[in-house]
């Protein structure tokens, strides 16, 4: 009997007793799973703010890129205008040159054609001025003065027996 009353007190109380072990365990873990919730959601915050600040300082990075990788190809572009006006004025002056040089030669080839006008022109200009006594006296200072001038064609005429006249 003593058994059975100890048992139905011990069923009695400990029922209880373990529903309220277990409520309280649930309360405790209730209470954790909340923290934890809660931890998760500002960890989340802080989460989101610290990649929102990434985010801002990757754009800001981005836009100073930008700026100075136009600003490179600015000056390129610049350094390379510059270079070419500068070519440019070389190319302008070498050709003006080159013009002042073309009309210095056109001019000396103006006066060496002058010089070199063939003999048959030369003595039938002026056999058309002077009298013929007159140009056949040129005519012989001429030959005079052209083997004087060209021993070899002299010696080459004497070699082969050529009279100058004829």
């Amino acid at each position: 009997m003593w058994a059975s009353f100890i048992r139905d007190i011990g069923i009695i109380l400990g029922v209880p007793v373990i529903i309220g072990i277990g409520y309280k365990l649930y309360r405790y873990h209730i209470d954790i799973i909340k923290a934890q919730v809660e931890s998760l959601k500002t960890g989340s915050e802080v989460l989101k703010e610290m990649q929102k600040k990434q985010i801002d300082t990757l754009e800001a990075e981005n836009k100073l890129l930008k700026e100075t990788q136009y600003d490179r190809a600015l000056a390129i572009i610049e350094a390379q205008k510059k270079l070419h006006q500068i070519e440019r004025d070389k190319l302008e002056q070498e050709i003006s040159q080159l013009a002042l040089e073309k009309s210095k030669l056109e001019e000396i080839n103006r006066k060496i054609s002058r010089i070199y006008i063939s003999a048959d022109e030369a003595m039938s200009k002026f056999a058309e001025i002077l009298s013929k006594k007159e140009s056949k006296h040129l005519e012989a200072e001429e030959w005079e003065d052209f083997l004087e001038s060209s021993i070899t064609q002299a010696q080459l005429w004497a070699s082969f027996n050529i009279i100058k006249e004829e």
